[in-house]
């Protein structure tokens, strides 16, 4: 049985170390594999720990191995870059091009109008998935005016 001191220790050793991971991956390039080298290692050194009854202190460096990957692997899976392909260039700037179906009225704004637009994946190379349907928050001009419906394309 662990004392209220050694609770404390887990939960904000496994805090911190989350934290560290999630600063040293937003610092630095850390390649995919060693979070999970990481987490293997700490389910071994902790399986190891238990086998071997050791002191219950040690149980932190596991706990800390694996919760520094964690936080790596946190970081790892918002910075997805998009697909190159999706993307058209032109005078070495990047844009997409996309043709949907109006599916909001549009709402004045100050510059213009802007309205939902549906993609689906038949329609568009930017998705590949044939079912799969994407909704697109449009700022366009105020003229010609769109109306729900109304199939439009748009480059941007």
């Amino acid at each position: 049985m662990t004392t209220p001191k050694i609770q404390a220790l887990y939960f904000y050793g496994a805090i911190l170390s989350f934290c560290a991971g999630v600063l040293l991956a937003s610092l630095t390039h850390i390649s995919p594999e060693l979070p999970t080298l990481f987490i293997l290692v700490g389910i071994f050194l902790s399986v190891f720990l238990l086998v071997r009854k050791s002191d219950t202190i040690l149980f932190s460096i596991p706990l800390f191995l694996i919760f520094l990957s964690i936080g790596l692997i946190r970081i790892q899976i918002s910075d997805v870059k998009p697909v190159l392909e999706d993307f058209l260039f032109e005078n070495e700037k990047m844009f997409v091009e996309a043709q949907g179906i109006v599916i909001s009225e549009a709402t004045p704004w100050s510059r213009g109008e802007r309205f939902v637009v549906e993609i689906r994946g038949s329609d568009n190379s930017m998705l590949n998935n044939r079912n799969h349907t994407e909704r697109i928050l449009v700022f366009g001009d105020r003229y010609p005016e769109i109306a729900y419906g109304d199939v439009v394309s748009f480059r941007g």
